[in-house]
């Protein structure tokens, strides 16, 4: 799984420890963090990032894309996202674990 700037250490599951997310404008990927032995193991999910995925980019071409991470949200808000509801795009940490295989 890769390590960047697209990725992010965020408790999606609220169990403690920080799950992996990355999204870098051609591809997403998250992952549970299972245990110290094992690491992040568990993937809920992979694709090709867009701003319409369910994990939107974090990065475009090494650059920073709006996206931040609060108790149970993942937010990007960036000129690409005017055309969208309230100009932002918002996606739930709980509709990422329903999806969840």
């Amino acid at each position: 799984m890769p390590v960047s700037r697209s990725t992010r250490f965020v408790d999606i599951d609220h169990d403690g420890d920080a799950d992996l997310i990355f999204s870098d404008g051609k591809d997403y990927g998250l992952w549970l963090f299972e245990s110290a032995s094992t690491g992040w193991s568990k993937k809920l999910m992979s694709g090709k990032s867009t701003l319409d995925c369910p994990v939107p980019p974090i990065t475009v071409n090494g650059q920073n894309y709006g996206a931040w991470f609060r108790k149970d949200e993942m937010v990007v808000v960036n000129e690409f996202t005017a055309a969208k509801k309230d100009h932002v795009i918002i996606r739930n940490y709980q509709d990422w674990l329903k999806q969840s295989p």
